[in-house]
């Protein structure tokens, strides 16, 4: 697979924005930021490649080595891809560009789907194991392949346009948005793949400036005001027609998603001028009954009405946090400053701390304990996100 030339990636520099950025903020980012790219991301390049196989192994075991005992998902090669030619885009290191490119060929040749499309899943070995045509993933195929375009990798545009082109003839749904399994319509409907469907078009329209991707995330953001947030709060599971489903799955609410989405409109709007009237007031809501107020993280699951469902913090709603925050805190909003400074040494001492490299804690509970011994590999995508939104660089 050749490569293109690549877009001018940013050198390895580390700036910081200080506005409304206490000393401590400051220190914590760069703390984050040096974490990331001098102790997990080498660490991870080493290790999460499948050196027999190719492309990428599912997740790193608790002593840091690759493992994909289970099989490898698609989303995962997916989001390695991105986070390498992210990395690539950043720094400039021709390691993290083969990966990137290594990973693109993998994924190019062993999960595509023959009828278009890809699979959900291969086996340890690269074949086909879960052959269902999931949406959440071919939002996937997009984002990375719009930062594989960016870092110069020869044939990711036309696997967006493919990707695209088959998400509107096989999964468009009459009731707005994208059925969930390409040739069956399965319940319920979620707004979790419409929201990286968001990310993926925003990620194609800073990459090409196409408005045709503006054109699609357009539309997703009309979803998201008429039929996601529903009396204050984004709901996570609908019915066929974009109603919350009966009973407790309905009301669920995951905090991590609120922040998520305050990121994601706050990009929309940059790019529009097109603010939501939503996006303040799901931070608000997150902020004020998403966050355990001893530890300082981010809990998994409430309620619609604020009820904690689950206490415990996985790593990723801690960057979403961080990315909202920092939203917030480019305005010049003081207290949302002061909330990144908390988030960002929670999530070191709750996480981060004490561990060799390339190793976190994935999932704890309320005491700290860990619920879960790997780190699979569909959470650097998270921490490159964070980092690539708190250094001081232009919006990505």
């Amino acid at each position: 697979m050749r490569q293109r030339t690549p877009r001018r990636h940013r050198l390895s520099q580390r700036r910081f924005r200080t506005v409304n950025m206490a000393r401590g903020s400051t220190d914590a980012v760069r703390r984050f930021s040096d974490w990331y790219f001098d102790r997990t991301l080498p660490h991870w390049r080493h290790h999460v490649i499948d050196q027999n196989v190719g492309g990428f192994h599912e997740a790193l075991d608790k002593s840091g080595a690759g493992t994909s005992n289970g099989g490898k998902r698609t989303m995962v090669q997916a989001r390695l891809c991105f986070v390498f030619a992210h990395a690539f885009q950043k720094h400039g290191n021709p390691a993290d560009l083969a990966a990137a490119q290594g990973g693109f060929e993998f994924l190019s040749s062993h999960c595509r789907h023959p009828d278009g499309g890809w699979f959900h899943k291969l086996t340890e070995d690269g074949a086909p194991l879960d052959q269902d045509r999931d949406l959440y993933d071919h939002a996937f195929i997009l984002f990375a392949t719009a930062w594989l375009d960016r870092a110069g990798v020869e044939l990711a545009r036309e696997t967006a346009e493919t990707t695209q082109s088959f998400l509107d003839a096989e999964m468009a749904h009459p009731e707005g948005g994208f059925i969930e399994q390409a040739g069956r319509a399965t319940l319920p409907r979620r707004q979790n793949p419409h929201m990286h469907l968001l990310e993926a078009c925003l990620a194609w329209y800073e990459t090409s400036n196409e408005n045709i991707w503006l054109d699609r995330a357009a539309r997703i953001v009309s979803l998201f005001n008429e039929a996601f947030v529903v009396d204050g709060s984004l709901r996570e599971y609908f019915s066929e027609n974009w109603q919350p489903m009966a009973g407790d799955s309905g009301r669920l609410i995951e905090p991590g998603h609120h922040f998520e989405w305050v990121w994601l409109l706050h990009r929309y709007a940059k790019l529009t001028g097109q603010q939501s009237e939503h996006m303040r007031s799901l931070y608000d809501f997150a902020c004020a009954h998403g966050v355990d107020k001893v530890s300082g993280g981010v809990v998994d699951v409430i309620s619609a009405d604020g009820t904690l469902l689950s206490p415990n913090h996985r790593l990723w709603p801690q960057t979403e946090a961080i990315k909202a925050h920092n939203v917030y805190r480019k305005s010049g909003d003081k207290d949302a400053g002061k909330r990144l400074d908390a988030t960002l040494n929670a999530f070191w001492q709750n996480h981060l701390k004490d561990e060799p490299n390339g190793v976190w804690r994935e999932h704890i509970g309320p005491d700290g304990k860990r619920l879960r011994d790997d780190m699979p590999g569909s959470s650097p995508y998270h921490l490159a996100m964070a980092v690539g939104e708190i250094l001081d660089e232009p919006d990505a």
